[in-house]
């Protein structure tokens, strides 16, 4: 049976809380689908013939429905070997000069997984997200976790001069991560920098190498990354 239906996609596939669009799918599948679901709401099944006994139990899903209809577009696939959905590219070059493959119809799959929420006893969508990062001021961060300890340090080689050093670095690092803020990385094959990584000033080596080797806070600076 073939019936088109609309349904709110997100505007920017992976990104959520930006809005949303309405396109059009067309079913063409069975009238009805089975779904086998477990006790706690798992589907292991979609499109069979199936006589669960308890704790699962099964829900039968008619085209005839409106809301039946996308949770039945959505798991088509299982019952109909002969689907394709055949996606359209355009190019987009980023401010790096990298080239991101855009898909302009994503299915609705590619945009959601279909859950069963077992205390309402129906079917929802959850938006599938990638979490924006950004990998130096990850980096950055780590950097300055890494070396705001001392600046409470009183063994005697962190003097005032070596301690207003750590402040200075740590201000250039907070400047830097500023700068680099979350990106939305799998458009990147090169991810952008903004700026360059501030360098542990040598002052700094140097007090923390001479630590003595059962200081909580001794550490081996030659181990350190290379521009840490």
């Amino acid at each position: 049976m073939i019936s088109t239906f609309t349904f709110n996609i997100p505007i920017e596939q992976y990104v959520a809380g930006i809005g949303s669009t309405t396109v059009s799918y067309t079913y063409d599948g069975p009238e009805t689908i089975d779904f086998a679901l477990c006790g706690d709401g798992d589907i292991f099944e979609a499109g069979i013939d199936y006589e669960p006994e308890p704790p699962h139990r099964k829900l039968t899903l008619n085209v005839g429905i409106a809301s039946h209809l996308p949770i039945m577009y959505y798991y088509n696939d299982t019952v109909n070997d002969d689907l394709e959905w055949v996606n359209v590219h355009k190019d987009v070059t980023m401010e790096n000069g990298d080239v991101y493959h855009e898909v302009t119809n994503p299915n609705m799959n590619d945009h959601f997984n279909c859950r069963f929420n077992p205390a309402k006893g129906w079917f929802y969508f959850e938006q599938i997200v990638i979490p924006q990062n950004n990998i130096y001021a990850d980096k950055a961060l780590d950097r300055k976790e890494f070396v705001t300890p001392y600046k409470e340090e009183s063994y005697k080689t962190f003097t005032t001069a070596v301690k207003n050093d750590i402040q200075t670095y740590i201000d250039a690092l907070d400047v830097f991560i500023a700068a680099n803020g979350p990106l939305k990385h799998w458009k990147y094959i090169t991810k952008p920098k903004v700026g360059t990584m501030p360098s542990l000033p040598q002052s700094v080596r140097d007090a923390i190498d001479q630590l003595p080797n059962n200081h909580n806070l001794h550490f081996n600076t030659l181990d350190l990354e290379e521009g840490f």
